[in-house]
Parts: structure tokens; sequence; C-alpha cells
């Protein structure tokens, strides 16, 4: 078995917007200190793939990394074992391409031959290994053009890699690659060197070789032991501007050193920690600001402005975060201190206008270079600006607004966010009609971000309804009128909003004006519209399940009407029904519909979609909505009271069905287990008690009561 076993995973975890389903919210937790990223320039991934872009004449990698139909451009190039290139090749009749793409593919299996079987290889293996590997080296190094000379001399290179010759690396660097014109092979080249002379005893310089290139892999497991103040100073001390010190500044201003650290540590009240950071920005402070031959003071001084930040020394960091913007330092790292700049004021400055002012045109700045990033690294790029962007909305400027001015303005920067990620107009989406033929569908709305959707869904409905109204206003102040230029303000949207809300607040009469406004084209493109089109709210929940088949889910849901609107007018019309029953029969009929109609709208309803956008695995429904299920006991406590002998067995089987579900929900539960960790089993038992007494009393031999393995294993066990 092999010694050490690497396993890489990717999870992708995707969050659909306007899915039925509940999901987690971000932590928006960025690192903002981030000098050392490879996200300021193009990797060799990216590099490697314009290279074949241009050699194969098919840019398709680019738009297909963009779209996520491939993780990144390069697989879109590299897939099928290079079929694409190899394709390219003998179309171009290039017999010194195919060559190299042919060593190349021997080179990658033997690499993940070594890096994924479990058992050693056997002798003949390694012996296949070698004389592979020997002949790759020999092709390398007897090409004798000037065309594929940098991939030819990777090849050799490599070769001398696994066969553990690094020495001659290091040579045929120094006297023959490094006189090559600047490439990405040349780059690729370049850490084989590194390699080459970290096996030489060159520790320092082949670790900056790696954090030049952004070799995250390397760098980490070769600096393991100097990501500390200790280290970092150091390394200082050899080379007072390694780029090594970026890599190892970053990694203990974000996170400390060693695998096991975590800020949740550093929250505690550890003496030790803090004297240890103390002494670091001393010595930032006291030697390397004094020292004349740093040229990026910046860096330290911003390092130790976020050390005092983490300490909650918020003045002193903003002082230092402003002499940090006077001293030299690189273009990345200028970025990086009006970024912190930005984050400390989030801490030292008050809402008013000026602060507006201020932040306003950093937005502004932050989104233009976001763009930047973007146009350079692709839409989907985990880009610097973007994280910034996102946390100091989300969890800076959102919470202090909340907390220093009011509801709405916090909202509204929610809004912003919302409308500059997912644009201002209604969006279009091709679907397939049949297994050759797409259509085009323009929805006339969109979803709102998870996060945003979910504060307006913590508004009362008047609330709400106001700030629908603060969207059409142009206010004075900068940022809020800089945040509700970028709002979604589509009408059918937010009186679907207004109208569900007035819905789960029991205002069904002051619900309708508003659910008239929506149109089933734009019901039909909501998430909840399969669940919407299957459960109907009129069958009760006791008696009967009703299952959506996910798997024939599609987006061409036609519904026929607004549920919604549905169910507020027949719930006022059995309102009036039961206010005028002259008749106690007839009451408590009706109150016995109404319990049921009140319960599907409930969280533990099929009908849940009357009353909400998602099913939350939490299961606990808005505090500000009526709670449904005690509506629906309430009425059920009239319904039993019928002489009808239907109509009371029904009630009370509600009622014991009602109470299970209410309090065995997070119970894990079986046949032989039904009744085992349940809350409040008096009430369980005291409803389920009373039905059996009166099914054994009526000697009822009704399907539905037949057919329930818990009332039966009640029964069974009643004395």
């Amino acid at each position: 078995m092999k010694k050490c076993i690497i396993l890489s995973v990717l999870a992708l975890v995707t969050v659909l917007r306007g899915s039925a389903c509940g999901a987690y919210f971000p932590q928006h937790d960025y690192d903002i200190f981030n000098i050392y990223s490879p996200d300021y320039s193009f990797t060799n991934n990216e590099r490697l793939s314009h290279f074949w872009a241009k050699y194969t004449g098919d840019d398709s990698g680019f738009r297909k990394a963009e779209t996520r139909e491939v993780y990144e451009s390069s697989d879109y190039y590299f897939a099928n074992n290079c079929a694409l290139l190899l394709q390219a090749a003998r179309r171009k009749k290039d017999k010194e391409m195919i060559v190299y793409l042919q060593q190349t593919l021997r080179y990658k299996k033997i690499c993940d031959e070594m890096q994924e079987t479990w058992e050693y290889p056997t002798q003949e293996q390694l012996d296949e290994r070698q004389n592979i590997l020997l002949e790759m080296q020999r092709v390398g190094k007897n090409y004798r053009g000037t065309r594929l000379k940098p991939q030819y001399s990777l090849l050799y290179m490599r070769a001398n890699l696994l066969l553990k010759r690094y020495e001659d690396n290091q040579v045929y660097w120094l006297l023959t690659v490094s006189k090559y014109p600047e490439s990405v092979f040349k780059d690729m080249m370049r850490s084989l060197y590194a390699n080459a002379i970290l096996h030489a005893g060159q520790w320092r310089k082949a670790c900056d070789i790696y954090v030049e290139q952004g070799d995250w892999v390397s760098v980490e497991w070769a600096m393991r032991n100097y990501r500390n103040p200790a280290g970092i100073q150091r390394i200082y001390k050899e080379a007072p501007n390694s780029p090594a010190l970026a890599y190892l500044l970053q990694y203990y201003i974000n996170g400390g050193y060693g695998w096991e650290w975590s800020y949740d540590y550093f929250q505690q009240d550890n003496g030790d920690i803090k004297k240890e950071m103390a002494d670091f920005i001393r010595f930032i402070d006291n030697d390397v600001m004094y020292n004349n031959k740093v040229k990026d003071k910046a860096m330290w001084k911003a390092a130790a402005a976020m050390l005092h930040y983490y300490n909650h020394e918020y003045a002193t960091a903003q002082k230092d975060i402003e002499e940090a913007e006077r001293l030299p330092g690189s273009p990345q790292m200028k970025d990086n201190v009006r970024c912190i700049k930005l984050l400390i004021s989030a801490q030292t400055q008050k809402v008013g206008n000026a602060y507006s002012v201020y932040l306003t045109g950093e937005l502004k700045w932050l989104l233009q270079k976001r763009e930047q990033a973007r146009n350079r690294e692709g839409l989907f790029s985990d880009n610097y600006y973007d994280n910034v962007l996102d946390r100091m909305i989300y969890k800076e400027l959102v919470p202090k607004f909340q907390k220093e001015v009011g509801a709405y303005q916090a909202l509204a920067l929610l809004a912003l966010i919302d409308g500059i990620n997912l644009g201002l107009e209604p969006i279009k989406k091709t679907e397939w009609i049949g297994s050759d033929e797409k259509k085009v569908v323009e929805y006339s709305s969109r979803q709102l971000d998870y996060e945003y959707a979910s504060a307006l869904n913590e508004l009362t409905a008047d609330a709400l309804k106001g700030y629908y109204q603060y969207l059409q206003t142009v206010p004075e102040d900068p940022l809020q009128h800089f945040a509700l230029q970028h709002a979604y303000k589509n009408a059918e949207l937010f009186n679907d909003l207004i109208g569900t809300a007035y819905l789960g607040e029991g205002k069904f009469e002051i619900a309708i004006p508003h659910l008239e406004k929506v149109s089933l084209r734009f019901l039909d493109m909501q998430g909840i519209a399969p669940y919407a089109n299957v459960c109907d709210f009129t069958k009760d929940r006791w008696l009967t399940k009703q299952v959506v088949n996910y798997s024939e889910i599609s987006d061409s849901v036609q519904l026929k009407s607004n549920k919604k609107l549905d169910f507020c007018r027949e719930m006022l019309q059995l309102f009036s029904q039961y206010k005028l029953a002259r008749n106690k029969e007839v009451a408590a009929e009706k109150a016995y519909t109404l319990a049921s109609h009140y319960y599907q709208a409930s969280y533990f309803g099929d009908c849940w979609y009357l009353t909400a956008y998602y099913k939350s695995v939490v299961g606990i429904d808005p505090p500000i909505y009526l709670d449904f299920v005690q509506e629906a006991l309430k009425y059920l406590k009239v319904s039993r009271t019928a002489k009808n002998k239907d109509l009371k067995l029904k009630s009370l089987f509600a009622e014991a069905h009602i109470q299970y579900h209410l309090n065995a929900e997070d119970a894990l539960l079986d046949h032989d287990t039904w009744f085992e960790d349940i809350r409040n089993a008096e009430t369980v038992y005291g409803t389920y008690g009373q039905l059996a007494n009166f099914v054994k009393r009526h000697k009822i031999q009704e399907n539905y009561i037949t057919q329930c393995d818990i009332l039966q294993a009640f029964m069974e066990k009643q004395p």
C-alpha cells in the first residue's frame, strides 16, 4: 500500500434561486488581506488554453468554462487524451507536434499511476516506466528544430524530474532554457528548475520562484514550517524583499500558522496569541518601517493594520492603513490597502452623508475592478474584487445600516448586490422541446438573490409593502440613490411577495388585490409552480398525502389559476359561511374545512407553497406569520363537537395527526418506535387516547383508521 495517498475532492454546491428547497447561507467571510493570489495573473492552465486555442483555431474552451460546461478551459482542450489537439496536429500534418503530444500523454499516464494506484508497482512496471522516461528524455534533448524547442525542452526536464536527475535540470535551465523567450512553457520549466534547486538545498530561492508563479501547492509544502512570526522574521532577515514574504504574511494574517489554526481559536481570550501579535506589530513598526532596503512597506503596514483590526483596535487599524496608503507598494498592494481601509471604515465611521459619499465611490471602484477582472479571468472566476464586494455588503454594511439607520436602508444594499449580480431585466432561458429542438423562453420576471429574498420574508406584510414604496423613491443620500438605481423593482414580483405575506398573516382580504396583479405567466416560472400544479389545498392532509414526482418536474408548468388567490377567496367564503351558520352541525362542518385548509397551507401541509417559496429543513415558519397549525387545531375543537359520527371521527383523527407530527418531527421513528422521544408526550397520548376510545366504542373500520400504523400501534399497547 502506498505510504501517502492524496485525495483531491472538488465539492460544487449549487444554490438554485427560486428552488422549492431551502439552502444554507454562505458566511461571506472572505479574506481582504490578499496580496499573494493567482487572481492577479493568468494561471499556467489558462495560458496553455490560449496557446491551444490559437493552434486549433477553436476557442470554445473559454465559452464552455464561462457557462460551466467544463470546470476550466484547459479541460476542454485536454479531454479524451488530447483528442482535439491530436486531431488538429494530424490535420496540419504537424509530425513534431504529434510526437510532442504522444510523449506528453505517456508522461501524464506515469504521473497518474504514481499518484492514484493503491499497490506498489512491480519491478517489471518500474522497468517499463524507466524505459519510457529515458526515451522521452532522448526525444526532448535531441530535438534540433526551433519552432517547438520550448515544448521538447519541457519533455526533457519532465523526464529528468521523474528520473530524479535534479542536477541535470538545474544545469539545463541555467545554460539553455533561461535564454528562451518568455512563454508558458518556459514558466513551466522554471517551476521544474525550482524543484531541482530545492533538492540541491537552495530552499529560499526555490520558494521565491514558487511564489512568483503562484504555485500554491508547492509553496504550501515547501514553506509549511515558516508560516508564523518567527519564520517570517527569519526570511526577512535573509532577504527583506523575498517574494515568499507575501505568501507568509498573507497566510499568517488570514488564519495564522499550522493546519489546525482557525479564528474560532483566536476569538478565545488567549494571552499568548495576543502577545505574539503585539510583538509582531512592534517588529513591523520598529524594524521593517526603518529598513531602507524594504520596497513594499505598504504590505507590512497593511499587515499591522489587519492585526489591530482582528484585535478590535479599530482606531489604530485606521491610523495604520492610512499610513500604508502613503507608503510605496506594488499595484496589487495598493488595491489591497484601499480594500482594507474600506473594511476598517465599517467599524470606525458613522453612517451619514460623508460616509455615504465615500462608500458610493468605493463600491463603484470595486465594480469597475471586478468587471476588469472578469473580462481578464472569466465570468465565473473567483476574483478578489468580487469577494471584497460580497463581504462588504453582506457582512459589514448590511448589519451596520440595520443597526444605525433602519431596515429599508439595509435592504436597499441587498437590493444593490442583487441587482448588480442578477441584472434588472427578466431573464431568458433556452429549453429543450424535443431531443433536438430548442426554444427560448423569456421569463416575465426573475427570482431574487436567496439572501435578499429571505430578508424580505422576515418583514411583516405592511413593512414589505412600505419597502416596495421606498424602492420607488429617489433618495438624496448618494449611497441609497446608487443602491435604488440598481434595485430590481418588478411589480409582479413584489405584488406576489406582498400578497403572499398578507396571506401568511391570515389577512386574506388585503392579500387579494395584490395577488390579482400577478399573471399566470409569472407564476408558471416560479420554483414552486410544480407543487402548485399538483397539490390541492381542498384535500385533507391527514387523509391524503399528495406527492410531487420530482423526476417529472419540468420548467414548462402551465397553471390554470393562481392558487394563492383561490385560497384567499375560498377562506373568506368559508369564514362568512361559518359565522352565519345558525346550525351547529353546519358550523362544525365549515370549521373542519377551515382547519383542513389552514393545515394544508402550513409548513406541515402539502400546500406549503401558499405561504412560502421554499421548504426549509429547519421547518419553522417566520414568527410574524399567523400560526396556521394552531388555527387548524382551534377549528378542529369546534368540528369535533359535531353529532355526525364521520365528521367527529375525522376531526379526532386530524387532531391526533397534527399533534403527532408537530411533536415527533425531529425524532427518527419506525414501526416499533412510533412514540419514542416525542415532545409533549402527554398531549400526543391524550389525542390518540380520545381517538382510540371513539374507534373502539363505535367499532369503526374505516380504511384510514385500520391502515394507520401509528394509531394501530397505540391501540395495541393501550390497556
